[in-house]
């Protein structure tokens, strides 16, 4: 199971590596690890997913809460997360009826960028990381070649209490 951990730190040179020399010392297994500003540029916000039980994500909260750069570490259920990953895909495209079909489907189900020439599309999508596992899946079992792509790791974020 995903335990995804919030983890808010000072904008140090430095830090990310502190981060994932723990965790590989440790031998937590790491899905994804994203780092990104916040409204203060002194404050950076890491999203790292990792794979194991509530029980192993407890633990790898407690070894990050010891770094002397970390300002707090929070372990979001799923239910009290908003998460997004953005994926780019590069798509071989043989026919215009083939390129319609996967146009298509990418306009019913994502909000994205489109960039084409005769023989390729290189879509842009964000979704959650199910979402874009499923539209990978879908490429793949389809007569649309996937050549190519990348993904960029979860971001979360708390839902608003209502």
């Amino acid at each position: 199971m995903k335990q995804i951990l919030s983890v808010v730190v000072q904008n140090n040179a430095g830090i990310l590596s502190r981060v994932a020399s723990l965790l590989r010392r440790k031998c937590f297994n790491i899905d994804s690890l994203t780092v990104g500003r916040t409204s203060d540029n002194t404050i950076s916000r890491m999203t790292i997913v990792i794979l194991g039980d509530r029980k192993e994500a407890e633990k790898v909260a407690l070894q990050l809460d010891k770094l002397i750069e970390i300002q707090s570490v929070e372990i979001m259920a799923p239910e009290t997360a908003i998460t997004r990953e953005i994926a780019i895909a590069r798509l071989g495209i043989h026919t215009n009826a083939e390129e319609k079909k996967c146009l298509k489907e990418v306009d019913k189900i994502f909000h994205t960028e489109i960039y084409r020439n005769e023989e390729e599309v290189c879509v842009e999508l964000i979704d959650t990381a199910q979402g874009l596992d499923h539209f990978l899946d879908k490429m793949k079992k389809s007569d649309i070649e996937v050549r190519e792509w990348i993904r960029s790791g979860i971001i979360a974020i708390k839902k608003p209490k209502n």
